[in-house]
């Protein structure tokens, strides 16, 4: 502050008192003087109070900037903590991000200071602190590296160690241990007494790790390593005990190991070989697979089942040449080898050969006895699938009726039989909805197109419906009220009378339809029932009808509206019809085949009458055609019962292998 001058008193020797004279103070000017000087005074004070305020103003500013100097420090305390807790590896650029958090907070610290003095003053406090801030920033920084230093050498040394225990060789350990000393001598701010302890520390690692690699890898070479010195500069004495003491712990393990491994992989091998006989005894595999077999025990030394392999092996051989042959053939070549083995013994391919095909005669019979067996057997003869049956596809539909075909004609069974065991449950399944169900599989089943086919597919599918297996071969909307017709009995009894429709049965069509093998009988009955009680209630018929029930019987039995299928009456009885043929064109092919057609349609085989003498062409003519099953006629005589064939049997001829003229 700038000295200020006030007035100053001379004092001093008093002159002598003047004598009074004529002057401007006499007349009054010494009154001015007097105001002069009492204005003097207020100046004074003025110039006091100026003071004062201004030193109060000057204390106040500092006070503010001392605070608000304090509060900048808290705040740079608390952003070299955030600095710190985020800081890049290493403290990277702390040191110039303090400075910049410094500058940033006292940029205008001092400027509300109106003193010169003060603000020097200020700007020196502020200049040593922004020194001190700096100093340990750059204190910490420095440490952070030298400690990320330290780290990334100990990182080094970690990756180094884990190189040499996956896959160490020597080479690897000298070049691993020459990269940690190049790494560590190229540290610039690190002390030397700590790059000595990290390349010591680090080193130790290194060989650690190599020893322990040679240990899981190669104990022997471990040991001969140990005992050379190979690790003597790098580890000390209990280091190289634990290494020699831990190769020596793998050797012994290893050994047991290769004792119990041996153990283990006999019985492994058993195991593999056991679990492939499974495959193999159930049909799969090649004969170099059973050879394999056979070969594998005898490295094993079970002769025993070497032996029976080489056997198996051989009846395999058999079984595949014998895979298509049906059962009367394999019946007579098992009839032969009986007959050796009884008159004289068989030699060792022999007896495998008898016991390949009991087995396989086994085998063909459980398939052939299942529904659909004949094309289960011819499929497994052929060694492929038929075609997958797809309802909504015709072709294939057609082609499983051709397949099943020449099946049943291979194997000799007399029913066609297309759909195969497993896919059987989802017609069933149908079947089990009711009528509307049951129309749904008859029209999926009629999709074989084949009469036979589909007659042998209701079967398979209606279990104990034979109105169901009747109705399958009729036209759509007769076999619709087939189906329906016994529901509508339930609401509709009337129309119905058991005890006369079953003598009326009996009575029209009994002897006619009583030597059709199987249930055929029963299903004709089930399904006139079944037909005659839909259309009765629909044509409001309050009682039992004896004519419509017969027209119903004739209908189910095949009479189509062009006059196919149903009966024809002669004079010895009634004739069933196949649905294929009109009754006159039945009883012309009967009549104009000649002994010639009759033998040739009957195999060769002839009838005769119980005394053995052959039957004349006159007296065969005489006879009465009766089916005994689809499309197959035995003759009756006048006893009413089937006359037989020159071997014993009921004389049949299927009707398709007789000319038509």
């Amino acid at each position: 502050m700038p000295a200020e001058v006030g007035y100053n008193q001379q004092v001093g020797t008093a002159r002598p008192a003047a004598l009074p004279d004529a002057s401007a103070a006499a007349f009054g000017a010494g009154i001015g003087a007097a105001i002069a000087d009492a204005g003097e005074t207020v100046h004074q004070a003025k110039i006091q109070a100026y003071r004062a305020d201004r030193r109060l103003a000057a204390d106040q500013a500092w006070g503010d900037f001392a605070t608000r100097f304090a509060d900048t420090r808290s705040q740079l305390d608390r952003a070299r903590a955030d600095a710190r807790v985020n800081a890049q590896p290493g403290g990277a650029g702390h040191t110039e991000q303090m400075e910049k958090a410094f500058d940033a907070a006292t940029a205008n610290l001092a400027d509300t200071l109106t003193e010169d003095d003060q603000r020097a003053r200020a700007r020196e406090m502020i200049a040593s602190y922004r020194q001190q801030v700096t100093d340990d920033a750059y204190t910490w920084q420095l440490g952070e590296g030298v400690k990320k230093s330290v780290a990334d050498i100990g990182s080094l040394s970690d990756k180094g160690s884990a190189r040499l225990y996956t896959s160490g060789d020597p080479a690897s350990y000298v070049q691993e241990t020459k990269m940690l000393r190049d790494s560590i001598d190229g540290l610039t701010n690190v002390p030397v007494d700590v790059r000595d302890r990290l390349f010591r520390e680090g080193s130790e690692k290194l060989a650690v790790a190599y020893g322990n690699h040679l240990i899981d890898t190669n104990p022997k070479l471990a040991s001969a390593a140990i005992d050379a010195g190979v690790f003597n500069d790098v580890l000390d004495g209990q280091q190289l005990d634990r290494l020699h003491n831990g190769a020596r712990a793998q050797i012994h393990a290893q050994e047991a190991q290769a004792r119990a491994q041996a153990a283990t992989d006999k019985a492994a091998a058993r195991d593999e070989l056991e679990a492939q006989a499974v495959t193999l005894d159930a049909g799969g595999g090649t004969y170099q697979d059973r050879l394999n077999q056979a070969q594998r025990y005898e490295q094993m030394g079970d002769r025993s089942k070497a032996a029976q392999w080489h056997a198996k092996a051989q009846q395999f051989i058999t079984r595949q040449a014998v895979i298509d042959w049906d059962l009367p053939q394999l019946d007579r070549r098992i009839s032969t080898l009986q007959g050796k083995q009884n008159g004289g013994g068989l030699s060792g391919e022999e007896a495998n050969e008898l016991a390949a095909l009991q087995d396989e005669r086994a085998s063909t019979a459980k398939r052939l006895n299942q529904d659909g067996g004949a094309l289960l057997q011819w499929q497994y003869a052929n060694r492929r699938p038929v075609v997958p049956l797809n309802p909504a596809d015709p072709a294939s539909m057609q082609q499983r009726a051709r397949d099943a075909t020449i099946a049943a004609q291979r194997y000799g069974r007399a029913s066609i039989e297309p759909i195969l065991p497993n896919e059987l449950p989802a017609f069933k399944d149908l079947m089990a909805n009711g009528p509307n169900g049951k129309l749904q599989v008859l029209d999926q089943i009629r999709g074989f197109g084949n009469a036979q086919a589909i007659a042998g597919a209701a079967r398979q599918v209606a279990g104990d419906d034979g109105a169901f297996r009747v109705a399958a071969l009729l036209p759509r909307d007769v076999a619709r009220d087939v189906i329906r017709g016994n529901d509508t009995l339930k609401a509709h009894p009337q129309v119905w009378n058991t005890a006369r429709a079953t003598a009326d049965f009996a009575k029209w069509y009994g002897n006619a339809l009583g030597w059709v093998g199987g249930s055929y009988r029963n299903d004709i009955m089930d399904a006139a029932k079944s037909f005659y009680s839909q259309r009765a209630s629909d044509g409001g018929v309050q009682q039992y009808d004896p004519g419509r029930f017969a027209q119903a019987i004739e209908t189910v039995m095949g009479r189509s509206s062009d006059g196919r299928g149903g009966v024809a009456r002669t004079s010895q009885g009634i004739v069933i019809v196949p649905s294929s043929m009109k009754p006159d064109q039945l009883l012309q092919t009967f009549a104009r085949a000649t002994p010639q057609d009759y033998g040739k349609a009957a195999g060769g085989r002839y009838p005769v009458w119980t005394d053995g003498k052959g039957l004349t062409e006159r007296e065969f003519k005489g006879l009465l055609p009766t089916m005994v099953a689809d499309g197959v006629y035995g003759f009756r005589g006048r006893n009413g019962q089937l006359i037989h064939d020159n071997k014993g049997d009921a004389y049949t001829v299927p009707i398709a292998k007789l000319p038509h003229r």
